[in-house]
């Protein structure tokens, strides 16, 4: 094809060879479990079974699964207890003593521990903030 030449290639009949298809030997494995699913999770073998799902009220929806949700974390101020404060006479800045889940801490205003953040330390009340509210902790006689 030198000299560039762009004329179609006549092929003959001859030589083309021509291939019997053959009938495929495999089959898929349709009931193989699903690698990205846990296995162990008894409500989602349950789902997944048509006839037991039906009797526990669920539908089968390819390709989803249960989510586990956690409540939402909220304050409780039950959990929070205000025990004292310690001055400080040339900063006039006020430590306070609280008692939160069972431990021990020294706070100071703006400080944040877990949910709520310290507004105010007064010496017969703590003022604190959390979940856009604001909560008052008396100290405990």
């Amino acid at each position: 094809m030198s000299g560039g030449s762009t004329a179609p290639i006549k092929i003959s009949q001859e030589s083309m060879i021509h291939q019997e298809l053959k009938v495929d030997t495999f089959s898929l494995m349709v009931n193989y479990p699903d690698p990205f699913l846990d296995q162990q999770d008894s409500l989602m073998d349950e789902a997944l079974d048509p006839e037991q799902g039906k009797a526990k009220g669920l539908t089968q929806t390819p390709g989803l699964r249960p989510v586990n949700v956690s409540p939402p974390v909220v304050f409780n101020p039950g959990d929070l207890k205000y025990t004292g404060y310690i001055g400080n006479s040339n900063t006039k800045q006020r430590t306070g003593i609280v008692t939160y889940k069972g431990a021990e801490y020294m706070v100071r205003i703006n400080d944040k521990v877990d949910l709520w953040k310290v507004v105010s330390i007064a010496s017969k009340s703590l003022k604190v903030k959390a979940d856009g509210q604001n909560y008052t902790i008396n100290m405990e006689n």
